[in-house]
């Protein structure tokens, strides 16, 4: 029926050839399955190394993966993933960002290790990447090195991220959102200025700082704990439909909707 009907259309000296092209579109999926498409070409890998390696940076361009499975890859300078490269760590893979900047417009799956760490580390996920974790990523877990992890981007966690050592900080800038469904372990220093929505956990440790600034939202279907000598400034706006438990110092000068702050340090 559509195909006489496009037939009686084009004999028709009053069509216009911009009902030509709309008929014609409208044809694509009736002829689809006799039309052939080329597939994209896969991804080149470029870190086959298979045994613990050193590289001073790297750049994973667009079109291009660096897959690290069942050893150890070490950066020492500025690793660049460009947009649509992929670094993806395994199960049995560790990624040790030691000292260097792991510099992300593309995309990050850790389902291994991913140590950030060795003094002034940085990763910076930036407005174009995208981190989904499944496994651990250590920020600052051993010296007091000014190690940070900085998020504009996406990040989306089903594993840990564990932010140890006073000195140390993750920042969530403006542009950024924390998709949390895991746990975020916070030792440190933690600022949200975006947004973060968990329906996981969110620990507080002792001596650890939790801000979240005025341009900060967090919506929180999960667990907040705020631990003895830990420190949790809102300035901004919670959402709360979970639990957020104080023991510690908590203070509120923005605005907490939904379930109020309890105090339960029996645990």
């Amino acid at each position: 029926m559509v195909e006489k009907l496009f037939v009686s259309k084009l004999q028709n000296p009053l069509l216009t050839f911009a009902a030509v092209i709309l008929t014609s579109a409208a044809l694509v999926p009736v002829i689809a399955g006799n039309m052939m498409y080329a597939e994209a070409a896969p991804a080149v890998e470029i870190c086959a190394f298979g045994t613990n390696n050193i590289v001073n940076g790297l750049t994973v361009h667009s079109g291009e993966k660096c897959t690290v499975d069942g050893y150890t890859l070490t950066n020492t300078a500025v690793f660049l993933i460009e947009a649509s490269g992929t670094l993806k760590i395994s199960e049995t893979g560790t990624f040790d960002n030691a000292g260097g900047i792991l510099s992300n417009s593309g995309s990050i799956r850790n389902e291994g290790t991913l140590y950030n760490g060795g003094g002034g580390a940085q990763i910076i996920n930036q407005a174009a990447g995208t981190i989904q974790n499944e496994g651990s990523i250590w920020n600052g877990f051993i010296t007091f090195g000014q190690d940070t992890i900085a998020n504009f981007g996406t990040i989306k966690n089903k594993g840990i991220i564990y932010n140890g050592i006073v000195g140390n900080a993750i920042i969530n800038f403006g542009t950024g959102t924390i998709l949390n469904t895991g746990t975020i372990d916070n030792d440190a220093f933690f600022e949200n200025l975006g947004l973060i929505k968990s329906r996981g956990t969110i620990e507080n440790d002792g001596g650890g700082v939790f801000i979240n600034s005025t341009t900060g939202v967090i919506e929180n279907g999960g667990l907040i704990e705020n631990d003895v000598s830990a420190i949790f400034n809102n300035l901004g706006t919670i959402n709360n439909q979970g639990s957020i438990i104080n023991c510690g110092s908590f203070s509120n000068t923005g605005t907490i909707n939904g379930n109020p702050v309890e105090a339960d340090c029996t645990g």
